[in-house]
């Protein structure tokens, strides 16, 4: 029997490696193209096409992936330009574009960027004041409300619970092939013992997702 479990473990785990491995190629992939689509769309002068191309790169997250980290740097850099231009409104929808790419990359270990979505935050505030076509708010008003609003970063995850749902959800999803694997070879106990252990990680990993923020 301590042979099967080392072989399921075995093929578990290189299914896992060659899933990860796969996933971030097939991210960084995504990160070059569309970083080059936003380079070529911006010497073109069409800078809208350019920020929404930036926003597909900045979405492939990968950690500590440096391609990634320049194109979000391309991207403020063209969007200050379109400021200095006096392109404001364009350049709103770019912080606001750069913001939700952000915003979405928020994983099991915290939001990566605070900085720049800090900055984007701030920017938002800024233009939304300074855009205010109707006039309704005095334009103070507008900043200071745009401000409590954005300024806000989400709370982070916690890192040892951001650790411990990550592996609660590994054995939950491991227990399961192994039972689902194993049903038929089985004898009655081992499958309540296996079931036990995966009903135990999935209420685990609940508990640490609702723990983690």
């Amino acid at each position: 029997m301590n042979s099967e479990w080392q072989s399921f473990a075995k093929l578990a785990l290189f299914l896992v490696a060659a899933f990860t491995f796969t996933l971030c190629l097939r991210l960084a992939w995504i990160v070059s193209e569309q970083q080059t689509q936003a380079q070529k769309q911006a010497e073109q002068g069409n800078m809208e096409q350019a920020l929404k191309h930036y926003e597909r790169a900045i979405h492939a997250y990968i950690p500590f992936w440096p391609p990634r980290s320049q194109a979000i740097e391309e991207m403020r850099s063209h969007i200050f330009t379109l400021e200095s231009n006096e392109e404001e409104e364009l350049a709103l929808k770019g912080w606001r574009r750069m913001r939700g790419a952000i915003l979405s990359t928020r994983n099991l270990f915290g939001q990566p960027d605070r900085q720049w979505l800090l900055e984007a935050n701030r920017n938002i505030a800024r233009l939304a004041a300074s855009t205010d076509e109707q006039g309704k708010m005095p334009r103070l008003e507008i900043e200071r409300e745009a401000s409590r609003l954005l300024a806000e970063l989400p709370r982070d995850v916690h890192a040892g619970w951001g650790v411990a749902q990550f592996l609660f959800l590994l054995l939950w999803i491991l227990s399961s092939m192994a039972l689902i694997w194993n049903w038929q070879h089985w004898r009655a106990t081992r499958r309540w013992q296996c079931a036990t252990i995966s009903l135990s990680a999935w209420l685990s990993w609940l508990a640490a997702l609702y723990m983690a923020g």
